[in-house]
């Protein structure tokens, strides 16, 4: 058992926690609304091409 890795998730899972609880998600979800002036081809361009949709 590497507890390297459990310890990696852990934290991971911390931070996440703590991300949801004081709405750090939905800031960045409505500011790249805004950002992309609520047009979807930029969102899922961006979303496409930054490597977060593999």
């Amino acid at each position: 058992m590497d507890w390297n890795v459990i310890f990696l998730l852990l934290g991971m899972m911390v931070i996440v926690s703590v991300l949801w609880q004081t709405s750090v998600f939905e800031y960045v979800t409505i500011w790249a609304a805004k950002r992309a002036r609520h047009a979807p081809a930029p969102c899922v361009r961006k979303f496409a091409t930054s490597g977060a949709g593999w």
